[in-house]
């Protein structure tokens, strides 16, 4: 577009002069997701720097190897703490001290978003499997999540039972009492073998037995929910009494909608979305006052007047800085 040419044409008010384009919306979800991606890098290059520095160190001042430096780094990130190995001096001791810290602090964050990460997916998918209607939370969820919770388990108390030619009784107990962080110590890996299968069981194991065992606890709770969000919305029931119309009238008002002897469909879908906890009346002000900045002309609506004010406005512009 030439200097020339105005913004807004001048031989129809309505005819706005702008190149065809789509227009990206900026969502929330967006906006997560992109956070969720740089966490998730950060997560995952802090756990390397992490697992670096215990082979550097650990492999120095113990002359441990890289399996026994590793292991040792990641029993301590889990908190799951055998007590197998251990430091001798006391700076190593020390050393360990803020070792520990920087495990619980810096990567067990990191860690904890990994979960968590995976965890909001996994509720996304639970929440839309529950907002069709008239639908209860799956049993086959609660079920998956008892499968995948015995596979671990099973899985790696058979493993860890072959390499460390252990009874399946006793590489069972000690599969439960690993994946849970209890870490009694009394039945530790021995080999190079069974370490180096320790070290991905501990992270992946704590990590699948913790969202198996949420599911688990959170299914009663998933009930209990959608029959209260049952109630909220079907509270009226199918005809709206005198006392329902003020409460709804009231309710909008104090919400900053204008609302006299009705509501709108629009002005009851928020109100329903703030009774649900979906959203929240300071965040319905904030999209008021946006409304109100956007609303050029003032008259409660978002049409082409307010495009035709702003580009009339850029036209003013371009023409003071020709004259300057």
């Amino acid at each position: 577009m030439s200097e020339t040419t105005p913004l807004l044409r001048t031989d129809s008010p309505f005819k706005i002069n702008l190149p065809n384009t789509s227009y990206h919306w900026l969502t929330f979800e967006s906006l997560q997701r992109r956070s969720d991606q740089q966490f998730l890098l950060v997560a995952i290059s802090s756990l390397c720097v992490f697992l670096i520095l215990a082979v550097g160190f650990y492999g120095v001042a113990l002359g441990w190897g890289v399996v026994d430096s590793i292991y040792f780094a990641v029993v301590t990130l889990t908190t799951v703490g055998y007590g197998d190995l251990t430091p001798m001096t006391h700076l190593q001791k020390l050393f360990t001290c803020a070792f520990a810290f920087l495990a619980v602090g810096l990567i067990a964050y990191s860690f904890g978003f990994l979960l968590s990460y995976v965890m909001d997916k996994e509720e996304a998918r639970f929440d839309w499997m529950m907002e069709e209607e008239g639908s209860e939370p799956k049993s086959s969820s609660f079920l998956c999540s008892l499968c995948l919770l015995a596979a671990v388990l099973l899985v790696g108390a058979a493993l860890f039972a072959y390499l460390e030619h252990k009874s399946f009784t006793n590489a069972l107990y000690w599969s439960c009492i690993t994946v849970t962080t209890i870490g009694y110590g009394d039945t530790t890996p021995k080999t190079q073998a069974g370490k180096a299968f320790a070290i991905p069981y501990i992270l992946l194991g704590t990590f699948a037995a913790g969202n198996s065992l949420r599911h688990i606890v959170e299914w009663p709770l998933q009930l209990r929910r959608r029959k209260n969000i049952l109630l909220v919305e079907r509270q009226f029931g199918d005809h709206l009494e005198t006392e329902e119309l003020q409460a709804l009238v009231a309710l909008a008002k104090e919400l900053g909608m204008k609302a006299d002897c009705y509501v709108t469909r629009a002005q009851f879908t928020l109100t329903m979305l703030v009774q649900l906890g979906k959203v929240t009346p300071a965040e319905l002000k904030e999209c008021y006052e946006q409304f109100d900045t956007l609303d050029k002309t003032h008259d409660g609506r978002l049409g082409s007047d307010n495009v035709l004010h702003t580009i009339a406005r850029a036209n003013s512009v371009l023409a003071l800085r020709k004259t300057m």
